[in-house]
């Protein structure tokens, strides 16, 4: 039987790594948070996160988050401020996860996490809109 290299997420495909790294991390249902990089954001020392995935890595008070891509897997720093004005970020490992899968380009990532509760392990996956 073929392994499939991609799952239908409503009109968008993930595209997963045909190396296996695409393995579940967790069971259960999953939350995807899609981010859209610019040039400026893969060569960045950090990405700014949206409220709504700030909130979900806020939830597990994490010092660090691991994220799983398809070629490598980095830890990276996370930067959560409450005051004055509450942000989100990942910082240090950010740079070299973006290098180290040859993001340079705009692209569109997807990041996967457990939906029962925060957990400090990230899967980013590709996608290609139809």
């Amino acid at each position: 039987m073929k392994k499939r290299n991609h799952q239908i997420f409503g009109k968008i495909v993930l595209y997963y790594s045909p190396s296996g790294r695409d393995q579940p991390l967790f069971n259960g249902p999953k939350l995807h948070f899609l981010i859209f990089l610019n040039p400026n954001q893969c060569n960045a020392s950090h990405l700014d996160l949206p409220a709504d995935f700030g909130n979900y890595l806020r939830q597990g008070r994490f010092k660090y988050i691991f994220l799983y891509g398809p070629r490598k897997t980095v830890k990276c720093k996370l930067l959560l401020r409450n005051h004055p004005k509450k942000s989100s970020k990942i910082g240090s490992g950010w740079k070299e996860f973006c290098t180290a899968h040859g993001f340079h380009q705009t692209i569109d990532l997807v990041f996967e996490v457990d939906h029962m509760k925060s957990n400090q392990n990230v899967k980013v996956l590709t996608y290609c809109n139809f």
